[in-house]
Formats: structure tokens, sequence, C-alpha cells
């Protein structure tokens, strides 16, 4: 985990997941972008989450991840800026036969 500055976060951490229902109609209202794409396109989604990592003094942290995803299956981020979403930028790993991003 790295702080804002890009330094090694060394401290005690809280994680929290938030995940938002998919299903709800005008989910538009809880989450912006309107499941589009910068292109325009319908985006179609089995789970939404937003990773928070709090240090111990309050400070937001950042981390790599890995996910494991069904081959071929795109990640998406949502851009805070225009409120659009974009596909993430991953690593693909192939392992066993199944991709996993990092």
């Amino acid at each position: 985990m790295t702080e804002a500055k890009g330094k090694t976060y060394t401290d005690i951490v809280s994680l929290q997941l938030n995940n938002i229902d998919v299903t709800v109609p005008r989910n538009d209202e809880i989450l912006p972008g309107q499941f589009l794409t910068a292109d325009g396109e319908q985006l179609l989604s089995d789970l939404v989450f937003e990773p928070v990592i709090i240090g111990e003094n309050g400070e937001q942290l950042t981390a790599r991840a890995t996910i494991r995803v069904r081959a071929g299956m795109l990640l998406w981020t949502l851009d805070g800026t225009n409120g659009g979403w974009l596909e993430a930028k991953v690593e693909r790993v192939n392992h066993f036969g199944t991709e996993e991003d990092v």
C-alpha cells in the first residue's frame, strides 16, 4: 500500500468494500455514469464495488490488487472527472487456463 506521495505505508489500515446493487432501478442516482462507456455503449455488470483503504491517521491509501475473473471479462473504472466508465488498465496473467488481472 502507498500513501498519496507514493511512499510505502507500513502502519495499520482499515479496508472497506462498498457494494453497489446493480439491479436497483435508476442506479445513476446512487452511482454516476449511467453505466455507459466513454463511447456511449451500455455497460453490463455483475458486480460494482468501491474499495476504500484508510490509514491509521485517517489518510486515504492506494494498493495493487489481484482480481480473478472469467477469461475475456473486462474490468471498468469510473472516471471521477467526467462521470463515464473507462476500461480499466490491467495486466492479464494466465494461470492454469484462467486469466487473472493484477
